[in-house]
């Protein structure tokens, strides 16, 4: 007699298979949290690297470079980020660079997006072709790496610190300013600081910190969405013309009325707790907020950089007042351990 094969799975096959899918989505969580520390980690590096960039460049030159600046011919000059290059293995690309009337107004080609960086003429404007900068970049950032709109050059994800504002009546600031009258939204509600390390078209030095480099902020991360409603709009400090862009004015912060376009990209002012999403603030806008607050996809908090090149991931809840101190040079204000 002929026996016929059974097909099929017997209940404890049908268990074990059951139980092993089981396991892989309990693992789940656990890979995904091993991931997102390691791009923390990786993150943390980043900040590092650029506050060692930051101190090689005074050890040169005797100051921190200019937050941002207006161009040597009147245009949109160049961010603290261009200075730095020859101190993050871009010497190359500094030794490069275009150095004129619009030398932070950049624009590229994204056929050539993340091949050697290139220059070509474009009118009043730098070609910065396929500049891609993983060190000025989270690795957990949602956001585009390149604008598709109006240029493709990279963005950051690291602002650097003007200092904090005065909106509230219990930080003093006597060096800030009203910003800025460009480009809609709540601009012209923002507020600009000179207390920090990464100035408005000048230069700190270390002996202007006099609150200790381990107790005053010099870079601070804000690298997610922001949301009006539903709707996702930019926070990151480059956006949307990308890491080299400084500011189309030349004040410098010493009180006074704003300016018809007075945006400086690649900076911040303080003026809102670690973790604001809300793009519906007054000096919080895409293009570019003065007050656009610290943020990231990092569960928790944000990474930040201190002026002794040391980093802190620093928490949502952070006290507002203890984080406009650490953004303040001089408050006299030394906070310890934080």
């Amino acid at each position: 007699m002929r026996v016929q094969k059974r097909i099929g799975f017997t209940l404890v096959e049908l268990l074990v298979v059951i139980a092993i899918i089981g396991i892989l989505v309990a693992l789940l969580p656990a890979i995904q949290a091993a991931r997102e520390a390691a791009r923390r980690s990786q993150c943390g590096n980043n900040v590092k690297q650029l506050g060692i960039a930051l101190q090689n460049y005074h050890d040169t030159n005797n100051a921190f470079p200019i937050g941002a600046r207006l161009g040597a011919g009147g245009g949109w000059g160049i961010s603290f980020y261009v200075g730095l290059l020859p101190y993050t293995e871009q010497r190359d690309l500094f030794d490069n660079w275009p150095f004129g009337s619009t030398d932070g107004y950049a624009a590229g080609n994204s056929g050539l997006r993340g091949g050697p960086p290139q220059f070509v003429a474009n009118g009043p404007y730098t070609n910065v072709l396929g500049a891609r900068l993983p060190t000025i970049r989270c690795p957990s950032s949602p956001l585009p790496e390149f604008n598709t709109g109006n240029n493709e050059v990279y963005m950051a994800s690291y602002a650097g610190i003007m200092g904090a504002v005065d909106n509230q009546g219990v930080f003093v600031e006597s060096r800030q300013r009203p910003c800025c009258t460009c480009c809609g939204g709540l601009n012209p509600n923002g507020m600009q600081s000179g207390g920090g390390m990464l100035l408005l078209n000048q230069s700190a030095k270390l002996r202007d910190c006099t609150d200790g480099t381990s107790n005053c902020m010099i870079l601070g991360e804000s690298s997610g969405w922001l949301f009006e409603g539903t709707s996702q709009r930019h926070g990151d400090p480059s956006w949307p013309h990308g890491w080299p862009m400084g500011t189309g004015q030349g004040y410098q912060i010493t009180g006074g009325g704003a300016n018809a376009d007075a945006r400086p990209f690649n900076l911040t002012s303080i003026r809102y707790p670690i973790g604001t999403r809300n793009y519906l603030l007054n000096g919080v806008f895409d293009n570019h907020g003065s007050n656009n607050p610290l943020q990231s996809e990092h569960p928790g908090g944000t990474m930040v950089g201190l002026v002794d090149s040391s980093t802190r991931f620093m928490s949502n809840d952070t006290d507002l007042l203890l984080l406009k101190f650490l953004a303040t040079r001089d408050d006299g204000n030394p906070l310890g351990e934080f």
